[in-house]
């Protein structure tokens, strides 16, 4: 009896597709990178990406949609686990929220870039208004009664920025001065609990 042949799944092939294309774009950029060699990188005819996507943007805004999901659904855990003990979980609260980045660094750099160069395409702005209240819904009597704005303002620029900077740079900033990867983390946490203890704890939450 001949051996039969396994086929991909179109699920799997579409899969694949946001994977390579993530390498690429964080390697070269978006606007540097053809569909043509994300073909190529999947192994697959162009005419199959065209299958799954309309074109390169819509690629790009699949992929989004999934990093900022999956970034949704960890906070809510994280936040359910944080104010059922914040005295105790804050700094475990900030280590997890590292490893949940680091397997992620190719989106955060495609995010970084992509939002400096076109904030149309890469809505940062929207993605972030639209997921960012769901955790103050759910906690509201843990939060003080100050604008959405202020919360934003400052989650936006003294959290999440430097987070995804982190994430960006980690690598190099430790070749460039000779750092451990653990020790850089240590100390990058260390510094999120200190400000997030001493200066937005007290001016956002109830607790």
């Amino acid at each position: 009896m001949g051996k039969r042949l396994s086929r991909k799944r179109p699920v799997d092939t579409k899969k694949r597709i946001l994977e390579e294309s993530e390498k690429l774009f964080a390697d070269k950029g978006f606007d540097s990178t053809g569909i043509d060699e994300i073909a190529k990188s999947v192994g697959i005819a162009k005419s199959v990406i065209y299958y799954h996507f309309k074109n390169k943007d819509e690629i790009l805004q699949s992929m989004m949609e999934k990093f900022f999901d999956e970034a949704l659904e960890f906070k809510k855990q994280i936040a359910e686990l944080y104010f059922a003990d914040p005295d105790n979980y804050l700094q475990q609260a900030f280590v997890e929220t590292m490893r949940f980045g680091e397997n992620r660094k190719r989106m955060a750099k495609i995010l970084l870039m992509e939002s400096i160069k076109n904030t149309e395409k890469v809505p940062i702005f929207r993605y972030w208004e639209e997921r960012a209240p769901v955790i103050t819904d759910l906690h509201k009597e843990k939060i003080k009664d100050i604008t959405t704005s202020d919360i934003m303002l400052q989650a936006f620029f003294m959290h999440y920025l430097p987070y995804m900077g982190y994430l960006v740079f980690s690598d190099r900033f430790c070749d460039y001065f000779h750092i451990k990867e653990e020790d850089m983390r240590e100390k990058f946490v260390g510094y999120l609990t200190e400000y997030y203890e001493k200066v937005f704890k007290p001016r956002i939450m109830n607790i």
